[in-house]
């Protein structure tokens, strides 16, 4: 299939195609060139990290009848020229409506496993495609159901090869966020090592500005800019969240602390990565079970635990408190 014309649909957030990006990339083995369907923000994103060549906006008007059915004629008339389309979504009845409509390849992956099944995301997403007969299982081998790295003697991350440590506070959801003065207290032990850390607001943390009032941060304008500015940091430390998927997929050397989500599931995959996670609570995890009032998980992490994490990270190891 090299050569051939390949069509990406992906309706999640951030960290959820963020997770995919290592295997659309691996189809450019056998597909060129790869179009997205997805946010247009995110198409941007992905374009810039060259995962698509080109991303077209969910929100466009020519994907307005995608679930409603018949599809209309200019939507019929956009999928035509592509060889095969691979759709990251939960509806049999999309597959079965894009299958009556094109006569190229069409294949259907979930997002993601079922919340009672711990097995990382990414690691479905390829098994997936290996099974398809799309992939050649070659990532599968790079790490493991948990999402961890398996090759061994990668180059150990010391601190004398760190400066710049962008400090990230949020998340998709405020139960996923380490408490704001902890993240000041990792600041002040960051700054007392000579190095130069920095707080980090996406586009959704903006409005954190005036807790910040006194304390270095940087507020980039749009996912683009916050790539960028991920490419020119050392290190980073965040919350489970898509911005820190995305520093893990550029190979940043990444502490990610949890709480409520499993990091079986979630772990953002790169080969400097280090989870910090509670697994004291009973309810643990509880994030995707629909649990609203779990133990405050997140508030048993102390910020000596994150920066010990971040002041030893290697391609392997998590931290269990």
């Amino acid at each position: 299939m090299t050569g051939k014309k390949l069509l990406v649909f992906h309706q999640g957030a951030l960290g959820d195609l963020v997770v995919a990006f290592p295997s659309i990339r691996n189809l450019r083995k056998r597909f060129s060139p790869i179009h997205g369907i997805c946010r247009s923000s995110l198409g941007k994103l992905a374009c810039r990290a060259g995962i698509f060549d080109r991303a077209f906006s969910i929100e466009s008007a020519v994907f307005s009848t995608l679930f409603t059915y018949p599809f209309d004629s200019k939507l019929i008339d956009f999928l035509k020229p592509y060889n095969a389309s691979i759709w990251f979504s939960f509806s049999k009845d999309l597959e079965a409506a894009v299958r009556k409509q094109t006569s190229g390849s069409v294949f259907r992956i979930s997002p993601r496993p079922g919340p009672s099944r711990r097995i990382h995301v990414a690691y479905h997403i390829e098994k997936n495609l290996v099974e398809m007969g799309l992939s050649d299982g070659l990532l599968l081998k790079g790490f493991d159901a948990a999402g961890r790295f398996v090759e061994r003697g990668a180059v150990q991350v010391h601190k004398s090869v760190l400066s710049r440590i962008l400090l990230h506070i949020g998340s998709g959801s405020p139960r996923k966020n380490w408490p704001l003065d902890r993240f000041k207290a990792v600041y002040d032990q960051l700054r007392a090592m000579d190095l130069d850390p920095v707080f980090l607001l996406g586009p959704a943390e903006r409005h954190r500005e005036t807790d910040l009032k006194g304390w270095a941060y940087l507020t980039p304008k749009d996912l683009i800019a916050l790539h960028d500015c991920l490419k020119n940091a050392d290190a980073y430390i965040g919350n489970d969240s898509g911005v820190t998927h995305l520093s893990a997929y550029l190979e940043l050397p990444t502490v990610a602390v949890f709480g409520p989500s499993d990091p079986l599931r979630w772990r953002p995959v790169g080969p400097f990565v280090r989870v910090v996670v509670s697994n004291a609570c009973s309810a643990f995890p509880c994030f995707e079970t629909g649990k609203l009032h779990c133990e405050d998980c997140l508030g048993r992490i102390p910020p000596d635990s994150v920066v010990s994490a971040f002041l030893s990270l290697s391609p392997n190891d998590d931290v269990g408190l």
